[in-house]
């Protein structure tokens, strides 16, 4: 039998507190957590992907840093290929979406490629691309510091959030999207 691809998949944020972005009272890591949780089924339909939800600690009460490294000391644990947090951008002026990359990492960029590449054959919105970011920049901490390929996603912007929540026009286009890439991940 066929070795799984594990894919550990982790919502953006911590929940102990409102950490990232927040709109209408709805923040990152609650909007992600409860995407995650409804989409898991039908993720975990690809036969050839096992796919493992993780949760960042708490990072108020051990800093960031720490927090990132027990997550991904986690995550390695395991074994993941692949993880994948989910954020939205809290810009205020911009719309779109982007995949994020460790700037070093080769199959960090061929999962942000797929991601992507996802995200065009379904979300109507910008195409901001595939961005590879570096040591001490924003997000780059948790691309680099566990074993797996690691991407960030950033589905759309905070202002946005109504039409990603349930119900809202952009929400099913946001689901075929991560189920494409997942269907993706599964015929590799």
């Amino acid at each position: 039998m066929a070795k799984k691809t594990k894919v550990a998949v982790i919502a953006g944020h911590d929940n102990f507190h409102m950490h990232g972005a927040c709109k209408y009272g709805v923040c990152e890591n609650g909007f992600w957590s409860y995407f995650i949780w409804s989409q898991l089924d039908v993720w975990r339909r690809n036969k050839n992907l096992d796919v493992k939800v993780f949760r960042r600690p708490n990072q108020r009460q051990m800093g960031y840093h720490k927090a990132m490294r027990m997550l991904h000391h986690e995550i390695d644990e395991w074994g993941a290929s692949i993880d994948i947090e989910m954020h939205f951008n809290a810009a205020p002026m911009a719309k779109g979406y982007e995949v994020l990359r460790y700037r070093k990492s080769s199959r960090g960029l061929k999962y942000a490629k797929m991601m992507d590449a996802s995200f065009d054959k379904f979300l109507t919105t910008r195409d901001r691309g595939v961005k590879s970011v570096g040591h001490g920049e924003r997000g780059s901490y948790g691309l680099y510091v566990g074993k797996s390929a690691s991407i960030i996603t950033e589905a759309f912007f905070a202002k946005e959030i109504a039409n990603y929540e349930e119900g809202g026009r952009s929400r099913e286009r946001l689901e075929k999207a991560y189920v494409d890439f997942f269907q993706k991940l599964n015929k590799q």
